[in-house]
């Protein structure tokens, strides 16, 4: 029977290959070429397949063979933090698979194009693509038999739907194209607002805090186009099922950096709408109705005392002079910021779903399949076009909408499609709090070749999540290390990479209490996302969900970005900064029954910085010790009780400087290796030191220090302290989130 492809010299490829069993050892995966004669069109009605320059064989029939597409492999075969979901097809001992790879280029019909067809894969004129077809064969079948086989019946081609459909199980088809995926991203606008809410305070023209209230549930879904190169694989598992997958190419043949290929499109406006409302609202302070009996009056003598009070505030909000603005002069502002209040939201939206699509995108292996799912043959046919194009928004939809034949297996290292806790950097943080506890101070690396081989681009993991006791309660708190590199090297150095830091302090209660809210809102004092005396006006509102189910969050986030060099600058600064001491003693626990001494961050700061700078300076010195220093410092003055508190520390550890100082012996070493970590990464950066050498010392210092409770707090502290002191505290996010029920509170 005659092969269906045009391969010069058949019978020398036999030769080559030999006539051995499949699961002799003398046959190994090293890929066999062939020459075609001619090329070899192959397609549909609406788009040529045209193979050409020939085929390369690969044989795998042992768990050490290794597939280059990584679309063969063994079960649980380490593919980053987070496993590799269901892998397209799996190696096992009972069975050989022979791999085809061909060349070819696309081209559409006479009267059409690659894009008009919908691609946003190969869309070019002239594009090129590279298939793979992987059929499964017994161990005792013949090699040269098996691969007659095969050619007899011709290729099978994943841009074409009848080889998709007529795979055995088992086998598989992939195609790889360069240019646009498209994907689909489902965040919560209380997730949009924590990370991003700058973008909307910058509109007030003032330090004024804001506070958004939107429903816990309420999310948007927008389109994110990222330029890359993909693999599109199909897998057939049984009769009625196959499993769709998409992944990273090995190499990167495009030479944009990553955030300049990313796209991202709001996929319904009316998502926008429905948070407008809330947003004025907060910005402005009032309700519409309040405001809107202010606009239709003439001038200020036309309030009554009532609306001059608010005008004045609304005034000072939006940065007016009282003592020289006019009424007209605050309509003007007011109506600037509902002129623009749409697209900063807009803004703020976008630049969360790009920016923590960037970080889980550098951070998922070309081991692992960005999008994987099982459909039906039904679904398969529905889907199958679209996906060979690049836009797996439709697969996302059915999967979304719960569509019968589709089920998801795994979308950027989770398993379901809606982002749920999309704080700091990234799309999800759930997946990282639970490898905290298991990867320590080692910070690894995601690494991406390149078309040149000669170049590579590296991505840091450096989240790590922590449980553990706060007075007396659990709480939960992370830390994490942005590096990114936008572009690829040869020798990755220190300078190359995007730098980010992002703490998460986290309580949940199953009843709220007095003191759960005042624990809630010292912690995002001491982090700077409100003032001392915003959290007591702020303290009335929250009190009155007490006995309710709660969680709380503070936020913390500093990081460079294109136009501002936020970090940098901040680590620039440092010799400025005040000391760790002053860090350590504004993070002493809230105490209710202290007076001002510690349920003020400024006040607990001071008291206790002289403490703590002694600790640093004598890290020798006891408990006992401590607590006689501090006695004597606070005798006689205000603080005359938390002096004596300090006596009797060993029945009050976490409450008591020298308690802290039991619970925590090695505060003095941890808090100079933070700090030491900071100057190290500037160090590096400006000397240009390689990446790795700097990295792994500098995250191992830095989540050292963030491992434990009381020192994520003071990590937090100084920073924020630092920032001032580098004039950047503006650029860093602060803020802290209040749900309860169906309502998200968002402040800062």
């Amino acid at each position: 029977m005659p092969i269906a492809l045009p391969i010069a010299a058949l019978k020398p490829l036999l030769d080559r290959i030999g006539n051995a069993p499949l699961d002799s050892s003398t046959l190994d995966s090293t890929p066999i070429a062939a020459d075609f004669s001619t090329n070899a069109p192959f397609g549909s009605d609406v788009l040529t397949l045209n193979l050409r320059g020939g085929v390369q064989l690969s044989l795998f029939n042992s768990l050490d063979d290794k597939d280059a597409d990584g679309l063969l492999v063994t079960k649980g075969n380490d593919a980053g933090a987070f496993g590799s979901g269901t892998p397209t097809l799996e190696l096992t001992n009972d069975a050989a698979w022979l791999k085809y790879r061909y060349e070819a280029g696309l081209k559409a019909s006479v009267d059409s194009s690659l894009a008009t067809l919908g691609f946003t894969l190969a869309a070019e004129a002239n594009a090129s693509a590279i298939l793979t077809d992987y059929r499964r064969h017994g161990h005792a079948q013949l090699a040269q038999e098996a691969v007659l086989e095969d050619l007899e019946s011709g290729p099978r081609l994943a841009a074409l739907l009848p080889h998709v459909e007529q795979l055995d199980v088992h086998d598989a088809v992939a195609i790889q194209l360069a240019g646009a995926l498209k994907l689909a991203v489902t965040v919560s606008w209380a997730d949009v607002f924590t990370s991003h809410l700058g973008t909307l305070t910058a509109l007030l023209k003032s330090d004024a805090p804001i506070g958004i209230k939107v429903k816990t549930g309420a999310s948007v879904t927008v389109t994110v186009a990222v330029a890359d190169d993909f693999i599109v694989a199909f897998a057939r598992n049984a009769a009625d099922e196959w499993q769709i997958g998409v992944k990273k190419a090995a190499v990167r043949s495009i030479g944009a950096a990553l955030h300049a290929g990313l796209d991202v499109q709001l996929s319904n406006a009316a998502d926008v709408d429905a948070v407008i409302q809330p947003v004025l609202d907060a910005m402005f302070a009032a309700t519409t109705d309040r405001i809107l009996a202010l606009l239709n009056k003439a001038t200020l003598a036309d309030l009554n005392d009532v609306e001059r009070r608010l005008a004045l505030l609304l005034m000072r909000r939006l940065g007016l002079d009282p003592l020289f603005a006019k009424l007209e002069d605050l309509k003007a502002r007011i109506e600037e910021v509902k002129e623009n209040v749409r697209a900063k939201v807009e803004e703020a939206l976008k630049t969360k779903v790009a920016l923590s699509f960037a970080y889980e995108y550098q951070r998922t292996s070309t081991a692992s399949e960005l999008l994987q799912a099982t459909v039906s043959r039904q679904r398969l046919q529905t889907l199958h076009a679209d996906c060979i194009r690049g836009n797996f928004g439709p697969a996302l939809d059915a999967i979304r909408s719960k569509t019968p034949g589709i089920g998801l297996v795994q979308y950027l290292n989770e398993k379901s499609i809606e982002r749920k806790a999309s704080w700091g950097f990234t799309l999800g943080v759930g997946k990282w709090l639970k490898i905290g506890g298991t990867d320590t101070r080692d910070i690894k690396s995601v690494t991406r070749g390149n078309i040149d081989p000669r170049l590579r681009q590296e991505s840091y993991l450096g989240f790590r999540g922590y449980k553990g006791l706060w007075v007396g309660e659990t709480f939960e708190w992370g830390g994490d290390l942005k590096a990114d590199m936008p572009g690829f090297s040869e020798d990755p150095r220190a300078a190359d990479f995007v730098y980010g830091i992002h703490l998460l302090w986290k309580q949940t209660h199953d009843r709220l209490s007095d003191d759960d809210v005042d624990i809630f809102l010292d912690a995002a004092v001491l982090w700077g996302a409100i003032s001392q005396a915003e959290a007591a006006r702020r303290r009335t509102e929250l009190i009155a969900s007490k006995g309710k189910a709660c969680t709380a969050t503070v936020q913390l986030m500093v990081e460079d970005k294109e136009k501002k060099q936020t970090l940098r600058a901040l680590l620039s600064a440092l010799g400025s900064a005040p000391g760790m001491a002053s860090a350590l003693a504004a993070a002493m626990p809230w105490l209710s029954h202290s007076g001002v001494g510690r349920t003020q961050v400024a006040i607990r700061r001071n008291a206790y910085a002289p403490l703590f700078q002694k600790y640093l300076d004598q890290p020798e010195m006891t408990p006992s010790e401590l607590a006689q220093t501090a006695n004597r410092l606070f005798a006689h003055g205000d603080f005359e009780d938390l002096g004596v508190l300090e006596l009797h520390f060993a029945g009050s550890l976490p409450f008591t400087f020298a308690g802290l100082a039991q619970l925590n012996s090695d505060t003095p070493a941890r808090a100079a290796g933070f700090r030491l970590a900071l100057e190290r990464l500037r160090a590096g950066i400006e000397s240009g030191a390689r990446s790795q050498a700097t990295l792994k010392p500098v995250f191992h210092d830095l989540s050292a220090f963030w491992e434990q409770s009381h020192h994520v707090r003071a990590a937090g502290a100084y920073l924020v302290e630092a920032a001032r002191s580098a004039a950047v505290l503006d650029d860093v996010e602060r803020t802290a989130t209040f749900t309860v029920g169906d309502e998200t509170l968002i402040v800062g």
